[in-house]
């Protein structure tokens, strides 16, 4: 897949969403704020406190998870409770088991088959041209592994190149909580790589707005994902 269509086939797809399909973002605002704090504390060289804890850490159990917005911010936590974490941050009264989940944290995997299954609060959106900021993505490992998926918040997407066949590739900044980074990643500083929460780039692959993968970063060594290994859906808050 080297070889693109002319520039204004790109200036033709664009990100629309029906109106029907509107949802809060409060949650992204928390999010891109949070993000913003953790990168400000970087840059003053600002790691850990004084008791030697790091403000941003990827891995902690639901019991232990904490994300704190106050001066300075803190993250320890996975993907999923992550999201969760931040969902019960914007939204008073919501929780997991109230929107219909078995449990208080639910795995990337279970958070996947609620958008597929249009559950739990969800509308799935299945042209990846109507998503919007503030999607939900997540991702099912099908191919096994330690962990059962990932789950990331969409904050923008613009198509990037097309290809013969009709794929679309998009840049897509996503936020999320991860043990490894993407391209340009706000958890990268000069000569210390941290883990935790931030926003970097990812390509997800479409063909006639169906998603036909996604790579973890948009270098040319980042794997691209089939929907048969990992399975990527989009979700949006259906309130």
């Amino acid at each position: 897949m080297n070889c693109t269509l002319p520039a204004i086939a790109l200036a033709a797809i664009t990100l629309t969403a029906p109106t029907a399909l509107a949802q809060s973002t409060v949650h992204l605002d928390n999010a891109r704020d949070l993000v913003a704090q953790l990168r400000a504390q970087g840059e003053a060289g600002q790691f850990v406190d004084g008791n030697g804890i790091p403000y941003n850490q990827y891995g902690a159990s639901w019991a232990n998870s904490v994300i704190v917005w106050d001066d300075p911010a803190y993250v320890h936590a996975v993907c999923s409770n992550f999201y969760i974490r931040l969902m019960m941050a914007s939204y008073p009264g919501w929780t997991a088991r109230g929107v219909g989940f078995a449990s208080s944290s639910p795995t990337s995997a279970v958070i996947h088959d609620a958008v597929e299954a249009n559950a739990c609060g969800y509308v799935r959106v299945d042209d990846f041209a109507d998503a919007q900021a503030g999607d939900l993505m997540v991702v099912k490992y099908l191919s096994g592994g330690s962990s059962s998926g990932h789950t990331m918040i969409l904050d923008e997407a613009v198509p990037s190149e097309v290809f013969q066949d009709g794929t679309v590739r998009w840049s897509v900044r996503v936020i999320d909580c991860s043990s490894g980074v993407h391209s340009e990643d706000t958890r990268v500083f000069p000569g210390q790589t941290t883990s935790g929460a931030g926003a970097g780039l990812i390509n997800v692959y479409t063909l006639d707005g169906g998603i036909t993968g996604y790579s973890w970063s948009q270098s040319v060594w980042s794997v691209v994902y089939t929907p048969a290994q990992r399975h990527l859906t989009v979700g949006r808050l259906a309130f």
